[in-house]
């Protein structure tokens, strides 16, 4: 069943494209197959709208996005690492891309939304939402709440969402406190982390007169708060070559150089006959 929403008179929020709807609207959220970090939405008819990516990743439709095989050495060398703080999300049916980056000082993890550049472009689009976490010295709350604004404006929010407890919901409310949007775990994901402590799907319902493509790109960004660039070169030059190293030194002092190489070798090929 539909959460109750209020419905909204087009205008009134956060507008990006303009995708307004008399009824109320559905979206499915997940993470793609096998990776921990790249979601996907698609519509209430089962369509792909978005796909989020990042560099050093494996691309879209990848067999191995895990890296399980000597298949991600390409990405990674090309890339120096994997940057998780520069998210591109690529549009479907309709639905325009966009990239999501974070901005370059901030105590609460602002991240900017703006539409994807044009290669031959030497300035990146300007922002048009932008979404961050709220201080808790203002929400007086134990719960975790972030803002999202239109354009660079992090001072003045149109929506203000909040998490649950539970990490169950987020709901989404406007500057009159009424719930504009509401995401939840679906059943499944509920049964499989009760299970096997996995399942990612989500559920995401826009109220009517909203705007959709606004609330759907928000989602995207709500993920990569807090991200940047610093945190992603520490881990790219400091914390994974050390890794690296003390693995190196162990399979050496063990003296199992050969079983890895033949492990390693096991699994290129299982995932190539996949």
């Amino acid at each position: 069943p539909l959460p109750d929403l209020v419905p909204q008179t087009p205008g009134t929020g956060l507008e990006w494209h303009k995708k307004y709807f008399k009824e109320p609207q559905r979206f499915i959220m997940k993470k793609a197959t096998l990776s921990s970090d790249d979601f996907r939405a698609w519509d209430a008819k089962g369509r792909l709208i978005y796909n989020a990516f990042h560099p050093g990743k494996n691309p879209y439709e990848a067999v191995d996005v895990l890296g399980l095989t000597n298949e991600k050495d390409k990405y990674q060398k090309q890339w120096f690492g994997e940057w998780g703080f520069h998210c591109d999300v690529a549009g479907h049916n309709g639905w325009p891309a966009f990239e999501v980056r974070p901005k370059a000082f901030s105590r609460h993890g602002t991240q900017y939304i703006r539409p994807r550049r044009n290669p031959k472009d030497k300035d990146s689009p300007e922002p048009v939402l932008c979404v961050g976490k709220m201080s808790r010295t203002k929400t007086k709350s134990v719960r975790h709440w972030h803002f999202a604004g239109a354009g660079d404006n992090t001072k003045e929010w149109h929506v203000k969402t909040t998490v649950d407890l539970a990490a169950r919901t987020v709901q989404f409310f406007n500057r009159d406190d009424e719930l504009v949007a509401f995401m939840q775990k679906s059943l499944k994901t509920l049964i499989q982390n009760a299970a096997f402590g996995t399942g990612s799907e989500s559920l995401l319902d826009v109220a009517a007169g909203y705007d959709c493509s606004a609330i759907v790109a928000v989602v995207f960004a709500l993920n990569q708060v807090g991200a940047h660039a610093v945190k992603d070169a520490i881990s790219n030059f400091v914390v994974e070559p050390l890794m690296d190293a003390g693995t190196d030194a162990v399979i050496e002092y063990t003296g199992t150089e050969a079983l890895v190489k033949e492990y390693g070798q096991g699994v290129n090929w299982a995932v190539k006959k996949l």
